[in-house]
């Protein structure tokens, strides 16, 4: 999800200024007619990203909130005691120190973990 949003921000901003790299039709167009005024369609373009920027944002709100409660499980071996919660801080002290979960992890998917 943070990558989609990432790319919806880079489109518009290359959109914004009249940068095609990452839409090779609209850049086929650009160049088979030079004279073609894109401008609108390009603040058009904007415009719709702007929308589902704004979109997504209020779909995925939640997400942001609870990002720092799911943060210890996907990275697990690599966290600070002291960057989780209180009641959380012994048992990520077992579960880095035990070999078996550190040999695990980077063979199964998160849920599965």
């Amino acid at each position: 999800m943070k990558a989609f949003h990432a790319k919806l921000r880079l489109f518009k901003t290359q959109l914004r200024n009249f940068n095609v790299v990452h839409f090779p039709t609209l850049a086929e167009i650009n160049c088979a007619f030079l004279n073609a005024k894109l401008s609108a369609k390009m603040r058009e373009y904007v415009s719709v990203i702007t929308s589902l920027i704004k979109e997504f944002s209020r779909r995925f709100q939640d997400f942001s909130v609870i990002e720092k409660e799911i943060t210890p499980f996907t990275t697990l071996f690599s966290m600070h005691t002291e960057e989780v919660e209180e009641s959380l801080q012994l048992e990520l002290i077992e579960t880095q120190c035990d070999d078996s979960p550190k040999n695990q992890h980077p063979l199964l998917s998160q849920p599965d973990f």
